[in-house]
């Protein structure tokens, strides 16, 4: 379920195209070619708690394997490379917007929904009995699974759209409104 170093020379040749920052997490360290660190690659690393490395291209390992691809930048940014993204990379990779900031490139096999079915298999507990709360693409599948999807009053629409209730925005403590009204 690890992307290959492969895949990881084209997202990186990709995001240069386009012109936009690029980290990548493998062994839950973070990497950058970026000689100029995005400050939102170093928040990441900082509010994760996960180590933050600058690696020429030269000086990246063939034989890495990593959970995941990010394409970093601020949303207007953002909103211009996706338009520049081959249309293709969306049937060979999972690609979700998962914050303003970022988008996420991951193995089409691996989601938040197939996470909580693994967790909720081996707990033996039905999707009926499961309630998830979330507010990005990358929640999506997530949402599908459980029994009882909340979205986030702050979500996109596309969100809001597959929730079977819709809570208040992060700002307002919206968690804890769903959990007192289900829980």
């Amino acid at each position: 379920d690890l992307l290959n170093f492969e895949d990881y020379l084209y997202f990186e040749d990709l995001s240069r195209e386009i012109g936009v920052h690029f980290h990548v997490l493998s062994d839950n360290k973070i990497y950058t070619t970026n000689r100029h660190i995005s400050h939102f690659t170093c928040r990441e690393a900082f509010l994760t708690w996960t180590p933050l490395y600058y690696r020429p291209l030269s000086e990246m390992q063939r034989d890495m394997r990593f959970s995941k691809f990010m394409i970093v930048g601020t949303p207007t940014v953002l909103d211009n490379a996706i338009q520049y993204l081959p249309a293709n990379i969306y049937q060979q990779y999972s690609i979700l917007r998962s914050a303003p900031y970022f988008i996420e490139i991951l193995n089409t096999d691996v989601n938040k929904g197939n996470a909580v079915q693994k967790i909720a298999e081996h707990l033996k507990i039905t999707p009926e009995k499961i309630m998830c709360i979330g507010d990005q693409d990358n929640d999506l599948a997530m949402l599908q699974y459980a029994g009882l999807g909340v979205a986030m009053g702050n979500a996109p629409e596309e969100i809001k759209k597959v929730a079977k209730f819709i809570t208040l925005s992060n700002k307002e403590h919206g968690v804890a409104v769903a959990i007192n009204k289900f829980i």
